[in-house]
């Protein structure tokens, strides 16, 4: 039975397995409650924040890992705004404060990164020092009206003070019940990934996985956009559960019991955020001619401080323990559960084998999938199964951390999104997931691969092994560098890309991707799709054309026309699609598009490929020039293309 309530735009909706409890025998249910905020309007100013930004300047740091910190420290001081309070902490075996919390005026501002650039690498690993010294100092500067966060970046184990996690998690749940919240960030592979997220869970903040340096900037920023879209502060499930029933909550949300009531502390809710808590109720037992009704409220802070609450129950049939038995479950809420349920379990299975415990770890992801089943997904099966063939062969660093992060976001619910390293190879877009070298083609209409299947972001996908005449071993040797696999529009077409050159990332995500680095932007609607091809209207020399955008061609090609009465700066090499090599003259000419001009090189367009694709005269191939150039962002769910200023 599911149950639904909205208060100021907020919803909270409650359902169970079955809607049934059997009378006279102590059965239990999976309770799921689902909170959805609404999505922000735009109109108003953000929560003022009440940061500190903890950083690892231990001796592992030294290098792009520190200057990468340094970058993201200034990043996040340029994003904040006079209202909002900053401390910065430094530690290595000591613990340096930078600069105590203050008010963010330009002059605080610019003396403050003028202290950051300062940093130099140390020695050994205060963690602990550091988070709390961070900590005291947002603890000094707290009041009612603010977001009050420590982040705290590490790249190594904590060899200095306090190092036990129970300890410090412990010491991060009391500063969150004081309203000071903890968001944890690794760096490399040398960070302990379950101390830092049992920190941050216990913190009621996020953690985050930074295997791409250069991306640690764009994963702060996405970190301060979730602070300045908060619509809800402290926020609590609570349930008055019968006198005797027992409650396990799952994913690690902190939770207690005070008699028989439940609370479960969420920390924040961001505007357009959608959170689901699995909660598994047992001792229940129903009484003849009877309902069980199990009342829950949802309380949480505005942005004006004010207190708001939902209230509404989960109402449970009592029926014969028969037919409660015979009663078939809620198979998308089961479906659902499964997912965050075999996350946890395979979180338990990597400290097993971390541990050394190989076997143990195989073991209990068996015995979890074959529980879950009726319900699990055949990729998600696929998945487990492959990790459980890589831990008994045993993991590497690079791995472990890798399947840690997947099933913390699966646990979480957490927006899968994940930032890769950006290289162009000849011009072509390669970009290295998870220790592959993979090449983007939007040409192609099905990825394919030396690997049968492939995991990516935290998914199996089956692979071709060749497309249309096409390997990646002749891929490999077109580009003289080794290529693993093609990403086509099979899989593009569920997601959302920004390409950032500056940094050399590429982001993909599910959902769409909110920064600030994305606003403002120039968009441009998809025309349509040639098969599953993105097409996109721009002028040159004042003719519209509709161009098919291909990031596997180096240089834009237009018909022959276009190109008469220019004449060509060189002669090169270009690849055409299927990266067939070919000689051509080359042209330097203005293109119009999204309101903004960019000069890109072209040549003409072959008769041979022209009539091999179905093209009309006034139709062309835009290549990838323009995004080697300009920042930009691919919607692809959405049919989109935004170049970001």
């Amino acid at each position: 039975m599911s149950n639904s309530k909205h208060n100021n735009n907020l919803r909270v909706r409650i359902q169970s397995d079955k809607p049934v409890v059997p009378i006279g025998k102590p059965g239990e249910r999976i309770v799921e409650i689902t909170l959805i905020a609404p999505p922000s309007t735009g109109d108003k100013p953000h929560i003022p924040l009440n940061l500190s930004l903890v950083i690892d300047r231990s001796g592992s740091m030294q290098g792009k890992k520190l200057q990468y910190a340094k970058e993201a420290a200034l990043h996040v001081i340029d994003l904040m705004s006079e209202k909002d309070r900053l401390a910065v902490v430094a530690y290595d075996d000591k613990v340096t404060t930078l600069m105590s919390s203050q008010l963010l005026s330009d002059s605080v501002k610019d003396e403050l990164k003028s202290r950051i650039m300062t940093l130099q690498a140390g020695a050994s690993t205060f963690l602990y020092g550091g988070w709390l010294a961070g900590s005291r100092e947002v603890a000094e500067a707290i009041n009612d009206e603010s977001v009050n966060r420590t982040l705290l970046l590490s790249d190594g184990l904590a060899n200095v003070g306090e190092r036990n996690i129970n300890a410090l998690s412990i010491h991060a749940q009391e500063l969150f019940l004081r309203h000071i919240s903890t968001s944890c960030f690794g760096v490399g592979l040398d960070y302990d990934e379950h101390l830092l997220e049992s920190m941050a869970n216990h913190g009621g903040g996020r953690f985050q996985f930074l295997e791409t340096l250069q991306a640690i900037p764009l994963v702060f920023e996405r970190e301060f956009e979730e602070l300045i879209s908060i619509y809800l502060r402290d926020v609590q499930i609570k349930l008055d559960l019968p006198a005797s029933a027992k409650a396990s909550v799952y994913a690690n949300w902190h939770s207690e019991m005070e008699g028989s009531q439940l609370k479960i502390f969420l920390g924040s809710l961001a505007s357009g955020q959608k959170r689901s808590i699995y909660i598994k109720l047992t001792q229940l037992q129903g009484k003849k001619g009877d309902h069980l009704e199990i009342p829950v409220t949802v309380t949480g802070r505005d942005a004006e401080g004010t207190e708001q609450a939902i209230s509404t129950a989960l109402k449970l049939k009592s029926i014969d323990q028969q037919k409660e038995a015979a009663a078939l479950p809620d198979s998308e809420l089961m479906a659902r559960f499964a997912v965050v349920d075999l996350a946890q379990k395979a979180n338990e299975a990597l400290q097993r084998e971390r541990a050394g415990d190989r076997a143990g770890s195989v073991i209990l992801m068996r015995n979890s999938l074959y529980q879950h089943s009726p319900n699990v997904s055949e990729s998600d099966r696929r998945k487990y199964e492959r990790m459980q063939a890589e831990m008994s062969r045993g993991l590497s660093e690079e791995d472990r951390k890798r399947h840690h992060y997947q099933e913390y976001q699966s646990r979480r619910g957490s927006q899968f999104i994940r930032d890769y390293s950006l290289d162009f190879v000849k011009g072509l877009p390669l970009v290295r997931v998870e220790g592959l070298s993979v090449l983007i083609n939007t040409a192609v209409n099905r990825s394919f691969g030396a690997p049968n299947e492939w995991l990516f972001l935290n998914e199996m996908f089956p692979l071709l092994h060749q497309y249309d005449g096409m390997t990646v071993k002749n891929i490999s040797a077109a580009l003289e560098k080794k290529v693993d696999v093609v990403l086509g529009m099979d899989i593009l077409q569920r997601l959302f890309v920004h390409i950032d050159p500056n940094h050399r990332v590429m982001v993909f995500s599910q959902r769409p991707i909110h920064s600030h680095q994305l606003r403002p932007i120039d968009r441009s609607a998809w025309l349509s799709a040639a098969g599953k091809r993105p097409i996109v209207e721009l002028f040159m020399a004042e003719t519209m054309l509709k161009m098919q955008l291909m990031t596997a061609l180096n240089i834009t090609l237009l018909p022959e026309y276009i190109l008469q009465s220019s004449s060509p700066i060189h002669q090169d090499e270009i690849l055409l699609p299927g990266l067939v090599k070919m000689t051509a003259p080359i042209y330097k000419l203005p293109i119009r598009f999204l309101e903004r001009e960019f000069q890109l090189e072209c040549a003409s367009l072959p008769a041979s490929l022209e009539q091999q694709l179905g093209m009309h005269n006034d139709e062309g191939l835009l290549g990838v020039e323009l995004f080697r150039k300009i920042p930009s962002y691919l919607s692809f769910p959405e049919q989109e293309l935004a170049l970001v200023k």
